[in-house]
């Protein structure tokens, strides 16, 4: 019996040490990826080009370059303004691109109520648009982006003129980067958040993952420990629904193309000519396909991108 008490007496002292140890490990972690403050990141980021904006208590990050008819670039999640710098090399010339890092992206810190839901950051969207004075325009957006876009174009009809949709998502999916997929492993990012998690999520991105790079990695790194954003990342993923991007996508009539990785495990190329036929009331809708690309694809494949999106932009728009 005085074994068995010593053996219990020691494997409460095992566990009691184990648990102070890991306690000691997650806030020697916690300190060595502690947030980054904003002022830092923005003397180490934002360019001669970068504007700043208050919107319902967020103080939005943006760039307003070129002249021309407008065209509004939303980034995908996780991301931010900068994924666009390749297209607005090549589209300023000929058009005025206006790009912002939402809530919790980028140069943009979280939104003070804590609201990331899709109808929120639609509403941050008309908000920009009437502060830039924008009356007609076009959006091209990528990944989650791509679903501001869609409901922002069916509740505004009168105002967009062309759209573009890089690797949009799929009604009803939940996405590689959902909360329900990864559970509580989610939660340890609010404070854990090594360079190495950063180029994983960026190398199974691309579809070719040779293309990622050193600086790639480390600004997307230093965006996710701004601080306040690791939270605001959390609280979008719990908070994001794509429902309703079925109906909504029924409602455009705006003419659209679609461009569309071949490497995107979450979508894949058989459903792509699926996805095209919701756009039910669109003047037209086109789609390429980039067979070897991945949920990046502005990143795999900018000069071909690009000019796929500065060919249908040329087009002439329907009637003011």
């Amino acid at each position: 019996m005085g074994g068995g008490v010593r053996l219990l007496r020691l494997a409460a002292y095992l566990t009691g040490g184990l648990l102070s140890l890991a306690i000691v490990m997650l806030a020697i972690a916690a300190w060595v990826y502690r947030d980054i403050p904003a002022e830092v990141l923005e003397a180490r980021y934002a360019a001669p080009s970068s504007l700043f904006i208050n919107l319902e208590g967020v103080r939005m990050h943006f760039q307003d370059q070129g002249t021309g008819q407008p065209i509004v670039l939303i980034h995908g999640e996780m991301d931010s303004l900068f994924a666009w710098n390749p297209w607005v090399r090549q589209l300023q010339k000929s058009f005025r691109l206006l790009r912002f890092d939402l809530p919790g992206h980028g140069l943009t810190g979280p939104d003070p109520g804590g609201d990331y839901s899709i109808a929120r950051s639609v509403d941050l969207l008309e908000r920009f648009a009437a502060a830039r004075q924008l009356n007609r325009f076009s959006i091209a957006a990528t990944s989650s982006g791509a679903t501001i876009a869609v409901h922002y174009a069916a509740l505004h009809p009168d105002q967009i003129v062309r759209l573009v949709l890089l690797n949009p998502e799929l009604p009803d999916a939940k996405g590689h980067h959902s909360v329900t997929e990864v559970g509580w492993m989610m939660n340890l990012f609010r404070w854990i958040t090594p360079r190495s998690l950063t180029e994983y999520v960026l190398r199974h991105g691309f579809g070719n993952a040779e293309l990622v790079t050193d600086a790639l990695v480390n600004r997307w790194h230093d965006f996710w420990l701004r601080d306040g954003q690791r939270g605001a990342i959390i609280e979008r993923l719990h908070q994001h629904d794509t429902s309703g991007i079925a109906e909504a996508i029924a409602r455009i009539t705006a003419p659209a193309l679609i461009i569309w990785g071949g490497k995107t495990p979450s979508r894949p190329i058989e459903i792509a000519g699926d996805f095209v036929e919701l756009f039910n009331d669109s003047a037209k809708v086109d789609l390429i396909i980039y067979p070897e690309a991945g949920d990046l694809i502005v990143l795999e494949a900018p000069d071909a991108t690009a000019q796929d999106a500065l060919e249908f932009f040329r087009q002439p728009a329907g009637p003011e």
